[in-house]
């Protein structure tokens, strides 16, 4: 019977196994990573670096371009606020009232939030001291949420450091252990194979036959 005109010219098939490698048995390739590849680097430079003060938040500049992003710069109310600040660290009289220098009431957020009360008394816009001392209120969080961030990258990074530090420990450990494992189970298997293997086993086997063997003998066949 003559093939198809379809397979008569058909390439002909590799028959056998494929000269193929499985690379990630291997201890250098996929399945087992370097223990630090490359330097730790948790995240950006804002949440890089211990707590600042709030003062320091107002003066530095990767502050600045998240307040910009978040709070839309100067066109909004806590942008302006942002712009005002700064300028009170270093003039007693630069609001309305002469409520002090910021310097002196930015250490926490209630004594911010009184600060905005005194300095935005009266202010043109006719906000009222409530809406300016909210969105102080605003602008403290945005502070203080930051620096949490950055304690949490830095536990991050100390928590990583402490674990590279202790792998050269577990794997000693871990290769210790395996080592009795595979002893504990070599000697099993030897006590196993001992069965078949002495000179005594194999008697007490050929015993056992002989035993079996004359008792169906004795009975008969079922």
């Amino acid at each position: 019977m003559k093939a198809p005109a379809n397979r008569r010219n058909a390439p002909a098939r590799s028959i056998g196994r494929a000269k193929t490698r499985n690379t990630q048995k291997f201890i250098g390739k996929a399945l087992r990573a370097p223990v630090a590849p490359e330097p730790l680097v948790i995240a950006g430079k804002l949440l890089r670096g211990d707590a600042i003060s709030f003062l320091n938040f107002l003066h530095d500049d990767a502050c600045k371009e998240l307040c910009d992003v978040v709070f839309g710069g100067p066109d909004s109310s806590a942008g302006q606020m942002l712009q005002e600040f700064p300028k009170a660290t270093k003039f007693h009289g630069y609001y309305h009232g002469c409520p002090g220098k910021l310097s002196n009431n930015a250490r926490t957020k209630k004594r911010l939030k009184q600060f905005a009360r005194r300095a935005y008394r009266g202010d043109p816009d006719r906000r009222g001291v409530v809406y300016w001392e909210r969105i102080a209120w605003l602008l403290w969080n945005s502070y203080s949420d930051l620096m949490a961030l950055r304690s949490r990258a830095e536990k991050i990074k100390q928590q990583e450091i402490k674990r590279i530090a202790s792998i050269p420990a577990k794997q000693t450990a871990r290769a210790s252990y395996m080592r009795g494992y595979r002893a504990r189970r070599d000697a099993k298997r030897h006590a196993e194979s001992a069965r078949y293997v002495l000179p005594e086993a194999k008697q007490r086997w050929r015993d056992e036959r002989r035993s079996s063997k004359a008792q169906t003998d004795a009975t008969g066949p079922k």
